[in-house]
């Protein structure tokens, strides 16, 4: 069994920021969808591109988001793996 004492804080935040890029990506195809078919309907071009703003918006605040609390949540754990005496993995 290998023992986890410590996690890069930048490299745990530089993932974090990743996923929470690819997150705001998703969330705002879904949020442009979504806004285009309600504009449609109520003949409001406005929310079409409230949509296509949160396909640009929305990757970037989740991506710095996320790179934030990726870089929180290492330290913190840091800190209670030196506490703890850290966790055991099984690696192949």
């Amino acid at each position: 069994m290998a023992v986890l004492t410590k996690v890069g804080v930048m490299s745990m935040a530089k993932f974090m920021g990743a996923m929470g890029a690819i997150m705001g990506l998703i969330f705002g195809i879904i949020m442009a969808v979504f806004l285009s078919a309600v504009g449609t309907k109520s003949g409001l071009g406005f929310f079409g591109g409230l949509g296509v703003l949160g396909i640009l918006i929305l990757p970037i605040a989740y991506g710095i988001g996320m790179f934030v609390a990726g870089a929180i949540y290492a330290f913190i754990m840091n800190v209670i793996l030196g506490l703890v005496g850290g966790i055991e993995l099984e690696l192949k």
